[in-house]
């Protein structure tokens, strides 16, 4: 399960995930989304769902720097992909709300 990290040395989060068959991959997070991953109620060391990883990458918060699978081509905000991800509706909610507010 992938877990949500901070950093040891600057503020802000990063994602360590190890999905099956891809090796190991850091998702780092945009400043902008620090505040995503705080008022969700994520903190160092918190497993975090792939469909939290997908809404991430819908919203653009995220990036691998071509440290992964994927480039960061690959994150550039989709809005119809969310309705592709499995988080539930009341976290997507939560989500939309933290962004908007």
């Amino acid at each position: 399960m992938p877990t949500i990290n901070s950093y040891v040395d600057e503020e802000g989060y990063y994602i360590r995930a190890r999905p099956s068959g891809a090796g190991n991959i850091t998702y780092k997070i945009k400043d902008e989304g620090n505040p995503v991953v705080w008022k969700h109620g994520l903190r160092d060391g918190d497993e975090i769902s792939w469909s939290t990883i997908q809404s991430f990458k819908a919203l653009g918060i995220i990036y691998t720097e071509e440290s992964g699978t994927l480039g960061p081509d690959d994150f550039k905000p989709d809005p119809e992909q969310l309705e592709k991800t499995e988080l539930p509706e009341s976290d997507a909610e939560e989500l939309f709300g933290i962004l908007t507010a």
